[in-house]
């Protein structure tokens, strides 16, 4: 039928002519194998991101595949968009909107190539949002080794004071002048987000408006203000990364000076440890994950004793969402495994797992204490023992129990997690739709995979250190 008697209207009046090849299906489809697969800290399909005026907008994409090699991530997007390749499988989208954008939203696609042998793979494809705000204004951020400080003009927040606005945590205070607002947050506090990418890491946190408790209307507008500050692992921050959660030294009366060192290691040979300039440390659900709790003590007759550990979905033991893996010395977790070690170590695995709900990290945390060796009357001698036979009264034998952190752990994106998710968009406008329809031929997005050919490219803490 000629395009004049059709009644569907041409999307072209040039005519495309193309070949496609179909080759056999592949043995395996998960996404991360022979088809890349889209990772942290690479965006979710349909999140929404904020644009203001005349400041660059930066996206971090990143993709694996263990069974070819990454070639590309392909990003179609507003006109002036750029990517620049800060390794070998992530690259940094940045976008710069100007004053006749404000108010518009643009979709920014993206998907990851890679090739084996002459065939060539691709990932499933995610759409972002950018809607594009108006100029923030003035405003200066100051980065320490241990501190983030954001200094905002007043007419930036529409000359609102520092009680109508908190960090991503609330309890966090955020003071002001005549002229200013000022918000500090620790690096490792106050909501503040790491995000790895390449060689560098990055910390950011969000300056948020907030209403009245019990408000239910409100004339003025949302604002919002991020702010971050990026380091390069091996440099200024290199402190910080270096086993997130340093040993610490005790001191208590009969057993001088001890302290606790809490480490992940790559298998259950305990041979080499994880290095401390890969954390966060990323895990798959369900893969072992091994760990050692280490004492040192002036004293030569000590036992470590373990009594409890839990995870929780941020850092701190106190945090109300907790999931328990050993109390009261006894397993509460069935993965967990406890292999040999010496009297002043304790070494443990188990699987991974995540937190139901929008939680990406697990950090672990566990009371410890130390014991007189052969003393039967310290809880150290007791072992496993149900809740109502737990001894609170203090025991000479034994020190105080100890809390000790380590993490975080972040969970790897599951390919089955993975998807076009394209009702969450598809109220843009229809050039999206357009768009994902050009995007997706043009990446042949099938698992019977159709595959085309181009040629192309407390007491007395010190550092350990001071032991």
């Amino acid at each position: 039928m000629s395009v004049e008697s059709s009644s569907v209207t041409p999307i072209s009046k040039i005519p495309l002519q193309f070949v496609i090849k179909v080759k056999p299906s592949l043995v395996n489809c998960t996404e991360g194998l022979l088809i890349p697969a889209l990772v942290d800290p690479s965006p979710e399909d349909g999140e929404i991101l904020n644009a203001p005026v005349g400041k660059p907008l930066e996206i971090y994409i990143a993709a694996e595949a263990q069974q070819s090699q990454l070639t590309d991530i392909v990003v179609t997007g507003p006109l002036g968009i750029s990517n620049t390749f800060t390794g070998s499988n992530e690259i940094i989208t940045k976008w710069t909107p100007t004053e006749r954008e404000v108010g518009d939203e643009f979709p920014v696609c993206f998907s990851a190539e890679s090739q084996s042998g002459g065939d060539f793979y691709h990932s499933t494809m995610r759409c972002v949002i950018v809607k594009v705000k108006p100029k923030i204004g003035e405003r200066n951020v100051i980065c320490t080794e241990t501190t983030m400080m954001l200094e905002a003009e007043r007419s930036l927040v529409q000359g609102l004071d520092g009680t109508s606005f908190s960090l991503l945590d609330p309890s966090c205070a955020v003071s002001f002048n005549n002229t200013h607002l000022f918000a500090i947050t620790p690096l490792d506090g106050c909501g503040t987000v790491a995000e790895g990418t390449g060689e560098n890491v990055t910390f950011r946190n969000e300056l948020r408006k907030v209403e009245k408790a019990g408000a239910v209307i409100t004339r003025t507008d949302d604002i919002e203000i991020d702010f971050s500050c990026s380091f390069t692992k091996k440099g200024s921050v290199s402190t910080y990364f270096k086993a997130l959660k340093r040993a610490m030294v005790y001191t208590e009366d009969g057993f001088g000076k001890f302290s606790f060192e809490f480490q992940f290691f790559h298998s259950q040979h305990y041979d080499i440890n994880v290095d401390p300039l890969t954390y966060p440390i990323e895990v798959r659900l369900k893969e072992m994950i091994y760990m050692q709790i280490k004492s040192k003590s002036s004293l030569q007759n000590t036992v470590l004793f373990v009594e409890s550990c839990k995870a929780t979905p941020e850092d701190g033991p106190n945090h109300a969402t907790f999931y328990s893996i050993i109390d009261n010395g006894c397993k509460m977790d069935k993965t967990v495994q406890v292999y040999p070690s010496q009297s002043n170590q304790f070494r443990f695995g188990m699987q991974a797992f995540k937190f139901i709900g929008l939680h990406t990290e697990v950090y672990m945390s566990c009371s410890v204490m130390l014991c007189l060796a052969g003393d039967p009357n310290t809880r150290c001698a007791q072992g496993c023992i149900s809740q109502s036979h737990v001894a609170k009264r203090s025991v000479p034998g034994q020190t105080a129990r100890h809390d000790i952190m380590q993490g975080p752990l972040r969970l790897k994106r599951s390919s089955d997690d993975e998807g076009l998710r394209f009702s969450s968009i598809s109220s843009v406008n229809i050039n999206v739709n357009v768009l994902a329809v050009t995007f997706l031929a043009a990446m042949a997005l099938v698992c019977a995979v159709v595959v085309y050919k181009i040629k192309k490219s407390s007491e007395n803490l010190v550092p350990s250190s001071e032991i």
